[in-house]
Parts: C-alpha cells; structure tokens; sequence
C-alpha cells in the first residue's frame, strides 16, 4: 500500500510539471495596440485622448517578422520589420538594418521608450483579445 502511495504521489508530482511547463511563456504573436503614451513630465495621453489627436499605432506579430501601422492626422504610414528575440522577454524590431525599437513584453503588455531626459516618452501597447 505505501509503495502505491508514493508511486501515485510520483506520477501526480509529473503530470503537475507538464502541466506547468505547458503553460509556457507567451510569444508576441498577435495584434498590438497603442494603450497609452508616458512622458517624462508625467503626463499621460491614454488611447482615447490619442485618438481625438488623431493618432493611433499598431502591430500584427508573426513569428520574426512584424507589420507596423501608424494614423497620423489622417495620414496611414505602414511598413514591415525584422524581429530579433535578445532574450529576458526583451525584442529588437528591425527596419531592414535599422533598429526601430528595442521593446519589452510582460504578459499581455509591451512597452518601449524613445528619447530621453525631459523628452523620454514610453509607449505601451496591449495585446488584441
């Protein structure tokens, strides 16, 4: 009887770590969209005040490779980049040999900052259900 016991313990112990290792970490597949912008006076432009701006971002995500898409003041500005994994949830995006953005992901939420000083401005962008 005892050696069941720890057989089943064993085996219930392994299905636990399966199920745990399925669980995996996520990818940057998918659709992306502008949730707010942070700048360094701490003012922050949500998506709504974005859009009555006329401005709005977003990617679709596809393994390495990534679409970007922009509104700005009614003007549509879309184009392909390169997507390198530099490890730690943390992605190079490349236009042809430029580096575009070097973005970070934690869970359903990526984010990027540009400039710095007193013009740093972080952008974050939610994953599309």
């Amino acid at each position: 009887m005892k050696k069941a016991r720890i057989i089943l313990t064993v085996l219930t112990a392994a299905v636990m770590m399966c199920l745990i290792a399925g669980c995996g970490k996520k990818t940057l597949d998918g659709d992306w969209t502008l949730l707010r912008e942070e700048n360094a006076d701490g003012s922050v432009y949500t998506r709504e005040d974005l859009e009555d701006l006329g401005i709005s971002e977003h990617y679709h995500i596809a393994d390495d490779r990534a679409e970007y898409t922009c509104m700005l003041l009614g003007k549509e500005i879309s184009f392909d980049l390169d997507i390198v994994d530099t490890g730690k949830n943390s992605y190079e995006f490349y236009a042809g040999d430029l580096l575009f953005q070097t973005v970070t992901l934690k869970g359903d939420i990526m984010t990027y900052g540009v400039g710095e000083g007193d013009d740093a401005q972080i952008f974050v962008f939610e994953r599309d259900k």
